[in-house]
């Protein structure tokens, strides 16, 4: 069996107090089969409190490459996230799909392992 390598990398750029932007990417290998997606997502902070938002929504795009554009609208409200997603066929196989894409729906969850005493770690050099 062919090891999955995957090289990921993301930046988050502050716009304003209350806005954000990610950019992200990704790259996977196996066998003889390879993957790129990348793409940017805005996010707006809204509550009282830019520093704790209540909720916070992105919206922006991914590309995987010579196969789909994908828009994305996502959700936080911590500590869960609903994102919702249609890859846009832009492939060869655009003709045999008819156009049509697919919808995703994404739900995650942040907070089943407790936090690390700070106390406990290396320091650093």
């Amino acid at each position: 069996m062919t090891p999955k390598l995957v090289f990921s990398a993301g930046l988050r750029m502050n716009v304003s107090d209350v806005s954000y932007i990610t950019i992200q990417a990704d790259h996977s290998r196996q066998g003889g089969h390879q993957e790129t997606v990348g793409g940017a997502l805005c996010g707006i902070k809204l509550g009282s409190d830019p520093d704790n938002a209540q909720y916070t929504i992105h919206a922006g795009a991914f590309l995987r490459w010579n196969d789909a554009l994908i828009p994305v609208v996502k959700l936080d409200f911590n500590p869960v996230s609903v994102s919702v997603s249609y890859d846009v066929n832009i492939s060869k196989l655009k003709p045999t799909s008819y156009g049509r894409g697919g919808f995703e729906l994404s739900l995650s969850y942040t907070g089943f392992i407790r936090k690390i005493d700070q106390s406990l770690l290396c320091p650093g050099f």
